[in-house]
């Protein structure tokens, strides 16, 4: 659950840095930077993907709809 909503933060723009926003706001347990970096980059390992967007495109069916513009704003 937490790698979708750090996924479906990406899909929306969300800039890496404010990923722990997203999860804060769902009321997921909020990771450091350092940890949504680290779940991102198992990700793209797992699925062989080089760049962020790869990643979101190969898990486009986990995208979910999310409220996001506060955390764009901010």
């Amino acid at each position: 659950m937490y790698e979708r909503y750090i996924l479906s933060g990406l899909a929306h723009g969300i800039p890496v840095g404010k990923l722990p926003l997203i999860l804060e706001r769902y009321d997921l347990e909020a990771h450091s930077l350092s940890s949504v970096e680290k779940s991102l980059r198992n990700l793209k390992k797992h699925c062989g993907c080089n760049t962020n967007a790869q990643l979101v495109y190969e898990y486009r069916e986990w995208v979910l709809k999310l409220d996001t513009d506060q955390i764009l704003d901010s």
